[in-house]
């Protein structure tokens, strides 16, 4: 290929793929065949680029103590006060997503460890749970998400309606129907993930941890799990939105007796829809970026390599700030627990006070109780 010309080529492989599949020219088995144009482009400054990317991740890496922080302290809650908890399911989806979270950041010492050596070091087992776990992100936090914005939809818009689905039971439902659903999707990665030995010159190779499928096969695949992992949950949780709004904005409108419980309503939803907005605009230039590879022809330049990372980092984003958001709407969870809680005090107390103070008025005048018992 002549180094002089622009370069237009059709980037199949590129589907799910991670930075571990597009480093440099001479690790880079989505390109390999074109690696005197890689190497234009990346050999001048690799080792500062790849010192800026290792740090980027290694610190997004460390927000997995973050949400392992969140996940003990929402599990703590549900442990002590699953019995008077006011959301009770909004807890144990918090606690899901925290966990699916960490999954997701879990394998990034294995990127940063790949990019510095310039080669796949942690065997065939390992490839394929990398691959699992940074698949993960894609598809089960989307249907917990939308799981979440149902939840929301039905105690906004069908307050008295769907009660048993306010419960850690229907939760939990919800929880194992998302996770089978993702490991149904994701089975085809699992198998065609594997290890390769990619000869890119004369005398040299190197391991790879890559999806390995035939071309025409991962585009059908982008498709597949953009319409059922992304497309079809974002249409569903518009649905929700939309009409949620609509019913806040009518509920406005009209004076009711319980102007607390609306506005406790109102905040808790903001916090859901903040949480979901956030994760489509980390997720969204990932999806649009893998479409314009697999579908168009792509004219090559560094710009594309930056782009391609920065998607990627995008993504990686949102795990690490979510324990942020998990931790303003756990916030907004207690503090309507501690809410109910003190108006379940108050009401106990006037009831135990109205009924001492009915005990001692019949036991100060037991002659009128009796005159009373007689007329009747």
């Amino acid at each position: 290929l002549d180094q002089q010309r622009p370069v237009s080529f059709r980037l199949r492989n590129v589907l799910l793929s991670s930075v571990l599949d597009c480093w440099s020219s001479i690790n880079c088995p989505l390109f390999w065949h074109l690696a005197p144009i890689y190497r234009r482009y990346l050999t001048r400054h690799s080792l500062s680029v790849k010192i800026i990317i290792s740090s980027i991740y290694l610190v997004l890496s460390l927000a997995f103590f973050c949400n392992v922080a969140v996940t003990v302290i929402v599990g703590n809650i549900l442990i002590k006060a699953h019995g008077t908890l006011a959301h009770p399911q909004m807890f144990v989806y918090i606690l899901f997503l925290s966990m699916v979270d960490a999954l997701v950041l879990m394998h990034l010492p294995l990127v940063i460890v790949d990019i510095i050596t310039n080669k796949w070091a942690f065997g065939r087992v390992m490839c394929k749970v990398y691959w699992t776990l940074e698949n993960i992100g894609k598809v089960l936090s989307t249907f917990v998400l939308t799981a979440v914005s149902a939840d929301r939809y039905l105690v906004v818009c069908h307050p008295n309606r769907f009660v048993w689905m306010h419960t850690v039971r229907a939760a939990m439902l919800m929880l194992f129907g998302s996770t089978t659903a993702t490991i149904l999707l994701l089975y085809p990665i699992y198998v065609h993930s594997d290890v390769v030995i990619i000869q890119l010159i004369q005398n040299e190779t190197v391991a790879k941890c890559v999806f390995a499928w035939e071309s025409d096969n991962e585009c059908k695949f982008v498709l597949y799990i953009f319409s059922l992992g992304y497309f079809t949950p974002l249409c569903l949780k518009a649905y929700f939105y939309t009409n949620i709004i609509l019913s806040i904005r009518r509920s406005s409108k009209v004076i009711r007796m319980n102007t607390g419980r609306e506005r406790q309503i109102r905040k808790l939803t903001f916090r859901v829809l903040t949480l979901v907005v956030f994760y489509f605009f980390c997720w969204t230039p990932y999806w649009t970026i893998t479409f314009l590879i697999c579908y168009t022809e792509i004219q090559f330049s560094k710009w594309w390599v930056v782009g391609f990372y920065s998607v990627y980092v995008l993504a990686y984003l949102n795990s690490a700030i979510n324990p942020l958001l998990y931790a303003l709407l756990n916030m907004e969870l207690r503090r309507q627990h501690s809410f109910v809680s003190q108006r379940n005090s108050r009401l106990g107390y006037e009831r135990t006070r109205l009924f001492v103070e009915s005990n001692e008025f019949h036991n100060s005048h037991p002659q009128t109780s009796s005159q009373e018992s007689d007329h009747f």
